[in-house]
């Protein structure tokens, strides 16, 4: 039996689990929340991963 006070399912007996909100900051591209999202300066609103895909995209036109 999961400890009292987990989310369980009936369909999954014996699993249970404590929902807690995440660390860190919406990522603007992919919305993951990490805690690692603020840490670029030229992409401040990124996460390090998405920050390495945009990095890799030509820039736009002026």
């Amino acid at each position: 039996e999961p400890p009292a006070g987990t989310f369980t399912l009936p369909d999954v007996p014996g699993v249970g689990a404590v929902p807690d909100k995440a660390e860190g900051e919406k990522c603007a591209r992919c919305w993951q929340v990490l805690p690692e999202v603020g840490r670029s300066k030229a992409h401040p609103t990124l996460c390090l991963r998405c920050e390495s895909a945009v990095g890799g995209l030509p820039q736009a036109a002026q």
